[in-house]
């Protein structure tokens, strides 16, 4: 009976392991809101990790025109098994506001948006061990394009960017009084939700924050509201578990890179390459602050360090910044094609120095593209502002690299890991085929005004998405001959405006190992 038991107690412990191997980790994410880099992004990413992220359905979450619903959040919340969760990340924003277009505007007094948070404190006492990781959003300048605010947005902007002065006034009297009130309000609302949101940290609520810049320029109203947030952070003691930082929808997928790397015990080290030395101190459009700054920034708050040198242990960060120089786009090409083909761990981000563009750059992407290696890279993105750009690849290299670190979950002894792949892929055809080509043709087909603001109608709406597939669908073909040959195969592309604009597109689609019956062109 004696030997009986202790097969008994050993089969216990070995199908316990093996479900603890199997079993994913689950992480809770409340989002800035259902745009594409701030929800598709952060799931697709966290499968790369091997995490199931669960958020509230996107309906839930608003859109341009509608603040997301908290209190239906509030409620989806409690009725999940919190219990299983092993990390929650929580924008603030949304909790508080219904999002970020919702934050920009006094529709919420500050008792109701604090309110609203307690739930972050109720879930802390209930669960004291798991990591809560937040984002609390420093207001940009400018109000939301909305289609009611566009006699004096711009403005609006200027003045608060604008010290006193005659020209202040002047533009004062060009702006109706409520408005300004209303910008006030909500400006002041949101600077006491991110200085309560700091004592929350040194009560222990939460255990890493974010105090995420949105758009900004050098000067204006922000900056102060900055200054006071870092002195308050600084005599707190809290400079290890706050990070004040430019950026904003890529927050969500930093924290989940320090989430990982946190629980997984893993300090990436980080080598960065720039393509230009002259760029990297300097401002990027949309920032306050200098290129080099920005990414020491990212790196610290998705729990990287930084090293000068590059060796066989560093992920490999190159910084490009070189659009209009020809003879540094060749040369940072070819050193990046030297480093992958040395198997170094390779992460790229393709910035928009001028702000014109906000996508990859055509020179550039083409040439990885030719180069054949998109499946060997950790990390890639060509999006919007640098901070968009570089928040996103940086956590998907420092993910994967947690992945390929951890050895009971290894995939298959081919190379071939889908979510990975899946989310290189889509980088490029997102990033650079649909923000670089395909919005220059919605420019020229609808006008200027419907290429960021503008709602479109259902019937152009229809136009739209079959005008990106004519592009989408050769890219693809293209992409994966030249770099995922034999290895993969896409199904069921498909796109959405979700927020009816053509700034933002939800790109999707099915990616499969490769059949040796079926050809990638058949798929498309």
């Amino acid at each position: 009976m004696k030997i009986i038991r202790v097969f008994a107690l050993l089969f216990s412990v070995l199908i316990s392991n093996v479900l603890e191997l199997s079993a994913k980790d689950r992480v809770l994410l409340i989002p800035l809101d259902n745009r594409p880099p701030c929800l598709q992004f952060p799931v697709r990413m966290g499968q790369i990790a091997d995490l199931e992220i669960i958020t509230p359905p996107a309906s839930m979450l608003g859109n341009l025109e509608t603040a997301g619903d908290t209190d239906a959040i509030m409620g989806w919340i409690n009725e999940q098994p919190l219990k299983t969760v092993d990390g929650v990340i929580i924008v603030a924003d949304m909790l508080a506001y219904g999002g970020l277009v919702a934050s920009r505007k006094y529709a919420v007094s500050p008792s109701k948006a604090l309110d609203r948070l307690a739930l972050v404190k109720q879930f802390k006492e209930n669960y004291p061990a798991v990591p809560v990781f937040m984002q609390s959003v420093i207001m940009r300048l400018a109000p939301t394009a909305d289609g009611t605010n566009d006699d004096y947005r711009e403005k609006l902007a200027a003045w608060a960017a604008t010290q006193p002065s005659p020209e202040k006034e002047a533009l004062q009297q060009q702006i109706p009084e409520k408005a300004i009130q209303d910008y006030k309000a909500a400006r002041s609302r949101n600077h006491l939700i991110n200085s309560t949101m700091i004592d929350w940290v040194k009560a222990g609520y939460i255990d890493f924050l974010v105090l995420s810049q949105d758009d900004a320029k050098p000067a204006g109203l922000h900056v102060s509201e900055r200054e006071s947030l870092a002195r308050k952070v600084a005599t707190s003691g809290l400079k290890d578990k706050i990070a004040i930082q430019a950026g904003t929808d890529e927050v969500a997928m930093l924290l989940l890179s320090r989430l990982v790397n946190n629980k997984q015990g893993l300090i990436p080290v980080v080598s960065i390459h720039y393509s230009s030395k002259k760029a990297k101190n300097q401002v990027m459009p949309f920032e306050d602050q200098v290129l080099s700054e920005t990414i020491l920034q990212m790196i610290t708050c998705a729990g990287g360090t930084f090293v000068e040198e590059s060796s066989p242990l560093t992920l490999d960060w190159f910084v490009y910044t070189s659009r209009n120089n020809p003879k540094e786009t060749v040369r940072f090409l070819r050193k990046i094609n030297q480093a992958l083909e040395r198997g170094q761990k390779v992460i790229i981000s393709d910035i928009d120095p001028v702000g014109n563009v906000q996508g990859g750059a055509k020179t550039f992407t083409e040439g990885l593209i030719a180069q054949g290696h998109l499946s060997k890279l950790y990390g890639y993105a060509s999006w919007n502002t640098a901070g968009n750009t570089l928040g996103t690849a940086l956590p998907q290299g420092m993910l994967y690299h947690a992945r390929q670190a951890s050895l009971s979950r290894n995939e298959g002894s081919n190379g071939t890991y889908l979510p990975q792949y899946w989310f290189t892929i889509h980088r490029v055809i997102n990033d650079y085929v649909y923000n670089n080509t395909v919005r220059a043709d919605y420019k020229t087909y609808f006008g200027d005004g419907h290429t960021n603001a503008s709602l479109l109608s259902d019937e152009k709406l229809a136009i739209a998405k079959n005008m990106a597939l004519d592009r989408l669908h050769p890219s693809v073909e293209n992409i994966i001959r030249c770099n995922f040959a034999g290895k993969v195969e896409v199904h069921d592309l498909n796109i959405e405006l979700p927020w009816r604009r053509a700034f933002e597109a939800l790109i999707d689609f099915d990616l499969n190992k490769k059949s040796s019956k079926t050809a990638v062109s058949q798929e498309l």
